[in-house]
């Protein structure tokens, strides 16, 4: 379950922007749950090593765990959520991200 209901609303207000990373099936991904902001495709998982989120499975397979970053203006990391329950994750991001806002 994705919970996009939290972004459809996103205020302009917080000059910034929404986006999703998916190693497969991106276009595919996001059609199917309607969602409102922009979905990149990761096909070769490079954004994923990249943030340290890809895990082996059984050394078969690599797939990205479900994690949230919120970048700053200068391209750092200003917040990791690394354990990211989709039922109100949204909530949780606009609210840290208007906090981060307000003291700078």
């Amino acid at each position: 379950m994705v919970d996009r209901r939290g972004f459809q609303s996103h205020p302009e207000t917080l000059r910034a922007a929404s986006l999703g990373v998916q190693s497969q099936r991106a276009r595919q991904f996001a059609q199917e749950h309607g969602l409102p902001f922009t979905l990149l495709a990761d096909s070769t998982k490079e954004t994923a090593k990249t943030y340290g989120v890809l895990r082996s499975v059984l050394g078969l397979m690599e797939i990205a765990r479900r994690e949230t970053f919120i970048i700053d203006p200068q391209g750092r990391i200003a917040k990791h959520y690394s354990s990211v329950d989709p039922k109100g994750h949204s909530q949780m991001v606009l609210a840290d991200l208007k906090a981060l806002q307000a003291k700078s």
